[in-house]
């Protein structure tokens, strides 16, 4: 699989990095302009300084790809705050800020600058510096203004500075209107979050099927061999059954070219649905992961996967298909 562009850019990242002014992207190297443009960090320096993201995922996300590209990245929550107190304590002991710092926004200000010139919170070997704040609306609820000023003083001095200076904040508000002269824009990530929780109990029973080119006797063996693999893995949820069917026309038992995998089925072959079901207690979308990728890790090699829960009044016909499940 290629090395994603915000990675490969981390990896090439060749910039002089050591001076207070020195330049966040050269534009006289056009080779390497080339590959900065390309970057993560890019998308976001091109547009301002400020970014708001509208969910803890998007926010955690974005750190990590700014981290893995050498930047300092400073995590705070603002949902824990219940005054501006603690927005300035917050600060101080996360940037570093001096013992004196006087915790109001002109104190802010100063000590941002400092930041930026790299006395506090920054390091000059480093591609630049984060503040990412989760929980924003907290902020904003307690004393908006305060919260939008800080942001306007964050965004003024990110653009004197001679190294790249972010703050990604989560909030689901878009009247934040201007900071430093630049609108926060929303900015967003090329991944998706995680699928939520989808428990399962005793009133379901899960199958995982999986389609193989096979004679009989091979179809025997990579039954085993699917049910070594995933042994381990649904020992933890309960009960489970182990089945091997012809697969059915429908399916393209006689195809000769699987249409999934555009693999040739060999003289002697017929098309085979093996098939593992669970009965106990677990996560739907944990326990479809863990089985494709335990018996991907084994190198099998299926057609493709399938996944079918029989629940309500479809829990008699896959007791029909699977007796032993029905034995406590």
């Amino acid at each position: 699989m290629p090395m994603p562009e915000w990675q490969d850019q981390a990896a090439r990242r060749v910039c002089e990095r050591n001076s207070s002014r020195a330049v966040i992207f050269d534009p006289t190297d056009h080779e390497l302009f080339v590959v900065q443009a390309r970057g993560f960090d890019w998308q976001l320096l091109q547009n301002g300084s400020v970014h708001r993201y509208r969910d803890r995922f998007g926010l955690d996300t974005a750190s990590a790809h700014l981290a893995d590209l050498d930047y300092v990245v400073h995590r705070l929550d603002a949902g824990s705050w219940l005054d501006v107190a603690a927005m300035h304590t917050a600060l101080a002991t996360a940037l570093s800020f001096p013992g004196y710092y006087g915790r109001n926004l002109d104190a802010l200000n100063e000590c941002l600058g400092d930041v930026g010139r790299y006395s506090y919170g920054s390091d000059s070997s480093s591609a630049g510096t984060v503040l990412a704040i989760a929980g924003f609306d907290s902020l904003l609820d307690i004393d908006r203004p305060t919260a939008l000023g800080g942001l306007d003083i964050f965004a003024r001095h990110a653009r004197l500075s001679g190294h790249a200076m972010l703050c990604l904040i989560e909030t689901v508000r878009d009247d934040l209107g201007k900071v430093g002269g630049t609108d926060v824009l929303q900015a967003s990530v090329a991944e998706f979050p995680p699928d939520p929780p989808e428990p399962f109990d005793e009133s379901t029973i899960i199958e995982f099927g999986f389609q193989f080119y096979a004679t009989a006797d091979e179809a025997d063996d990579l039954a085993l061999r699917v049910e070594s693999a995933t042994a381990p893995i649904l020992d933890e949820i309960g009960r489970y059954c182990t089945r091997v069917d012809l697969a059915s026309e429908r399916a393209g038992q006689s195809d000769e070219r699987h249409s999934s995998s555009s693999r040739r089925r060999a003289p002697g072959q017929d098309l085979y649905e093996i098939s593992i079901a669970t009965r106990g207690v677990g996560d739907r979308n944990v326990l479809g992961e863990r089985i494709f990728e335990a018996v991907t890790g084994f190198r099998l090699p299926f057609e493709q996967m399938s996944e079918t829960p029989f629940g309500g009044p479809l829990l008699a016909d896959a007791l029909e298909k699977y007796p032993s499940l029905d034995q406590a």
